[in-house]
C-alpha cells in the first residue's frame, strides 16, 4: 500500500508544469494517510493566497465479539463472550495561514476547534449479564503546525500535528446488570479538563478545484 501511493506520488510530481498553490475561492478535499485512531478527511476553502478555513471530520468505529467452546462427554458446546461496540465523530473546524504562500512548499499554522462525540457499549452475557455504556462529549481547541509541498496545481502532501490542545469532557456510564427477570441499573456523570501537548503528526493529501 505504501509503495503504491509513493508511486503515484512520484508521478503526480512527474506531471507538475509549474508551482500553483491554493487561490482564492479554491476548494479542496483531503484524507489522512497512515493514521490511527479512525479516518480523518476535511475539507478547504482558500480564502487568500496565504490563508485558509477547513473543516476536519475524524470517523472511528470499531467492534469485536468472541465466543468460547467447551468439550463435554455429550459432545462440544458453544457460548457467547463479551461484544464491544465503539462509535467516535469527531468535528474540528481550522484557521489556516501559510507562511511563504509563494513557494512550493510551505510550512503553517492554524487554530482549531474541536467537537466530539463517543459511545462505547459493551456487553458480557451470562447467568448475570452486564452491559456498559460509556458516553463522552468534549469540546475544546488548540494550535496546529504542519508543512504542505504542492506537487502541481491539483495535488498537495502535507506533514500535519496538533501540537496544544486543551479539551472539556463529560462523560456517563451505565451499568445494567441482569440476573433472570430482575435488572439493576446505576449510572455515574463525571466531568474533566484535559491539556495536552504533543507531537504526532500525520501526512494528508490533499486535491484542489
Amino acid at each position: 500500500m505504501r509503495n503504491w501511493i509513493t508511486a503515484l506520488v512520484m508521478i503526480f510530481m512527474f506531471m507538475s508544469n509549474g508551482y500553483s498553490a491554493g487561490k482564492p475561492g479554491q476548494f479542496g478535499l483531503a484524507a489522512s494517510l497512515f493514521q490511527g485512531g479512525g479516518t480523518e478527511i476535511a475539507l478547504s476553502r482558500v480564502a487568500t493566497p496565504s490563508t485558509m478555513y477547513l473543516l476536519h471530520t475524524r470517523i472511528n468505529y470499531t467492534t469485536s465479539s468472541s465466543e468460547s467452546e467447551s468439550q463435554t462427554s455429550a459432545g462440544s458446546t458453544s457460548a457467547e463472550g463479551p461484544t464491544d461496540n465503539r462509535l467516535g465523530i469527531s468535528l474540528i473546524p481550522e484557521y489556516r495561514r501559510y507562511r511563504t504562500p509563494a513557494k512550493r512548499i510551505s510550512s503553517y499554522w492554524g487554530i482549531y476547534a474541536l467537537v466530539g462525540y463517543m459511545t462505547d457499549k459493551s456487553e458480557t452475557p451470562g447467568t448475570t449479564s452486564v452491559e456498559t455504556i460509556d458516553t463522552d462529549f468534549s469540546v475544546g481547541g488548540g494550535l496546529s503546525f504542519g508543512v504542505e509541498y504542492f506537487l502541481n496545481s491539483f495535488f498537495s502532501i502535507s506533514a500535519h500535528t496538533r501540537l496544544l490542545q486543551y479539551t472539556f469532557v463529560s462523560s456517563k456510564t451505565e451499568t445494567t446488570t441482569s440476573s433472570g427477570s430482575t435488572s439493576v441499573t446505576n449510572s455515574t456523570t463525571m466531568t474533566s479538563n484535559n491539556f495536552m501537548l504533543t507531537v504526532q503528526p500525520f501526512l494528508y493529501l490533499r486535491f484542489y478545484w
